[in-house]
């Protein structure tokens, strides 16, 4: 069972009946870089931004950080938000995290919108590399 951790949560714009937009940041981001995308699309959408766990305005979490463990946490904090149906928009580990919400199959999920995503298997980094 996924612990839900409590995340920094940006919710505005437009609640009207359509989709809400949520925006999923890139590693070592926040939501915060979504700003200037959400400042020219909240006037006709409801714009959902958070920061995933450890980054941003988030606490960090002792659990296991995967792309599984934010998918979970995006999907209970849509709900929390009753955020009835949804659009994805990920950039690279926003992007991996997308990809994992997508492969559940939500029926709430209308649309995924990825930016130079992160792939969707694991990624090692082997000891060399880090040395170099």
């Amino acid at each position: 069972m996924q612990n839900t951790a409590t995340l920094h949560t940006v919710d505005s714009g437009s609640h009207y009946d359509g989709a809400a937009l949520v925006f999923l940041h890139y590693s070592a981001g926040s939501a915060r870089a979504w700003a200037g995308v959400i400042a020219r699309l909240k006037l006709s959408s409801r714009c959902i931004a958070l920061d995933a766990r450890g980054f941003g305005g988030s606490a960090p979490s002792y659990d296991e950080f995967s792309a599984s463990g934010m998918a979970h946490d995006v999907i209970a904090t849509r709900c929390a938000l009753n955020a009835s149906s949804y659009a994805l928009m990920g950039h690279s580990m926003g992007g991996k995290t997308a990809l994992a919400i997508a492969a559940r199959r939500p029926v709430a999920l209308r649309s995924l919108v990825l930016i130079a995503p992160s792939p969707p298997n694991p990624e090692p980094i082997a000891e060399k590399s880090v040395r170099d």
